[in-house]
């Protein structure tokens, strides 16, 4: 629903479609890039849905940035 912010599960796939498709990261950081690519393997392999990588992703992502300041 959009109403509620919350992503759907198409949302969440698209999102690492795109992301894992570029050749380029926004963010020029080899330890982003390492994290995305680790936790989005199981999406690919369907261990996991693209909700629950894309929420992986967002908190290692967070934990780390907040350990670089």
């Amino acid at each position: 629903n959009e109403s509620d912010g919350l992503i759907t599960e198409a949302d969440a796939a698209k999102f690492l479609d795109v992301l894992l498709g570029s050749e380029v990261f926004i963010y020029d950081d080899d330890t982003i890039s390492e994290i995305v690519l680790e936790e989005a393997s199981p999406y690919f392999t369907g261990e996991k849905s693209a909700a629950s990588v894309a929420e992986l992703i967002n908190s290692r992502v967070g934990l780390y940035l907040a350990e670089q300041e």
